[in-house]
């Protein structure tokens, strides 16, 4: 992934790199959205009994959908999130993957689905994935584990320190949605970008691309509603700047190309890339060799880089013989042990090029 014109921007603890990528605008499709409001898609239970995590799409129109893992669907007979993001082909119908977010309901409130204002949480999302990827590896499909989905929605409407008759997630983010709602006022999608990193604090919490300019757009504040409402029970006051901000993702870019990735064959259209770590989840939607969709998400869990910088601004080492201690004074005291640091293998081009550029600040003269 190339990253190209980032712009920066902050609400509160919460803080936006938008950028442009090289697969913008590659391949034609639309999102649920525009093909419900043309009324050429439909989402139903997949016949009058239900089943709890299985859904039917019928795409009536010419063109591709497009549908996230973060989409909250709400109607029929309780409120589901996807397990995976999905491209449904054109004239076409498939049965897809959910999860419930809405145990204590099983009747219907409308013969289908639409799409709500929310997002799911990084958090649920995270979790999510963590299974599929298990299940894929086990033969079992797109499945996710539903009771640590349910203890997600619960813990959730708990940190918010609401409840619902239904336990129903989207509950939690309707009672709150006027609080944030004024914060998004400020911040809008820039024309030129599909993608984003977000911030919370210091943290990088989730980067999320779209191969459509317009689509991107189309979901662009529901993602930073639910920043918004996850920021608010991070408790993480510290703030962002654009530096930071841009070194951060900067790194976060070079080490995808460390990762390996499994492939599987996607639910509907195209191929998936997928890798789960403690610390990690980060998929691809593909189709003909083109991204639809990626995202990462990352553990609200803090884990520091090999270097990171304090609150200072000064960078420290993370690894080794002077782990914890600033670069500069080991740069002063140890050069030679500072020249080994900075060769060190167990650092990225990237840290080793910042560490470099301190090097040239900060060292003695030789």
């Amino acid at each position: 992934m190339l990253v190209f014109n980032p712009v920066f921007r902050q609400a509160g603890n919460v803080s936006l790199v938008q950028f442009g990528t090289d697969y913008a605008d590659t391949f034609n499709y639309i999102a649920f959205r525009k093909a419900s409001q043309k009324g050429l898609i439909s989402i139903t239970e997949v016949d009058s009994s239900g089943n709890v995590n299985s859904l039917m799409i019928d795409n009536r129109s010419d063109e591709f959908v497009f549908l996230s893992d973060g989409d909250l669907l709400q109607g029929a007979k309780q409120n589901r999130v996807l397990n995976t993001s999905v491209l449904i082909e054109p004239n076409s119908k498939i049965i897809v993957p959910v999860s419930c977010v809405e145990a204590g309901r099983w009747r219907y409130t409308r013969r289908d689905f639409g799409e709500s204002e929310f997002y799911a949480p990084s958090n649920l999302r995270r979790v999510k994935q963590v299974a599929v990827v298990t299940h894929l590896r086990e033969g079992h499909g797109h499945r996710t584990d539903q009771g640590k989905v349910w203890d997600e929605v619960s813990n959730y409407a708990s940190l918010h320190k609401e409840s619902s008759p239904t336990s129903d997630m989207l509950n939690t983010f309707e009672k709150k949605k006027h609080i944030f709602d004024r914060d998004l006022n400020d911040i809008f999608p820039e024309a030129h970008t599909n993608a984003v990193a977000i911030f919370i604090g210091r943290k990088l919490v989730s980067v999320e691309s779209f191969n459509s300019r317009q689509v991107y757009s189309q979901y662009f504040e529901k993602l930073i509603r639910s920043a918004m409402m996850d920021s608010a029970v991070h408790h993480d006051d510290r703030t962002m700047n654009k530096k930071d901000a841009y070194l951060k993702l900067e790194r976060f870019i070079s080490k995808l190309t460390e990762i390996d990735f499994e492939k599987h064959k996607a639910v509907a259209a195209g191929e998936e890339l997928r890798f789960a770590s403690d610390e990690m989840t980060c998929y691809e939607l593909s189709y003909e060799g083109k991204t639809i969709h990626f995202a990462a998400l990352l553990s609200s869990e803090e884990k520091r880089d090999k270097i990171y910088r304090d609150s200072r601004g000064m960078i420290v080492i993370n690894f080794g013989h002077f782990k914890g201690r600033i670069f500069r004074d080991i740069l002063r005291n140890d050069y030679d042990y500072a020249m080994r640091i900075m060769l060190s293998p167990e650092l990225s081009e990237v840290m080793k090029r910042e560490l470099f550029e301190e090097a040239l600040r900060y060292a003695p003269n030789r």
